[in-house]
């Protein structure tokens, strides 16, 4: 796995690089061919409404990702951001998550189309928040 960071200071980007390693052998070992680019931009929730986002490139099991995570944030709200995100980026790469743009846009979870489903009720969302919190402690119990 290629992991590149930008942007940030150098404590935030150590960080970071500290979660990723942290995930690495729980999702990433098996994928050498994956890249992601984490961007830290302190105007993210400005410009854009949220605090992490992930981008893919490609529809069906990606390998590139572009993970933007919002630099005004504390540690705490660093920390599991780049885990909710990361945990994206898993979905993705295993194809339990797709985003379908040929015709209509459809996103599917494990096969099933959920275009039409609220952000709360998004199986996807709910793993990602579920997984930031146990994994949160995990890495604090490890590196706190």
């Amino acid at each position: 796995m290629e992991l590149t960071i930008e942007g940030g200071n150098k404590k935030q980007r150590k960080l970071i690089e500290s979660v990723v390693e942290f995930l690495r052998p729980m999702y990433f070992d098996k994928y050498k061919t994956l890249s992601i680019e984490v961007i830290i931009d302190r105007k993210l929730a400005d410009h854009c409404g949220v605090d992490g986002i992930c981008c893919t490139f490609g529809t069906y099991r990606p390998r590139e990702f572009e993970v933007a995570i919002n630099g005004k944030m504390d540690n705490e709200n660093i920390i599991k951001t780049v885990i909710h995100e990361l945990i994206h980026v898993k979905q993705y790469a295993k194809g339990e998550l797709i985003d379908r743009t040929r015709g209509k846009c459809k996103t599917l979870w494990k096969g099933k189309d959920h275009t039409k489903t609220s952000y709360s009720n998004q199986p996807w969302e709910r793993q990602a928040y579920r997984l930031q919190e146990s994994l949160y402690k995990k890495y604090m119990k490890e590196h706190g």
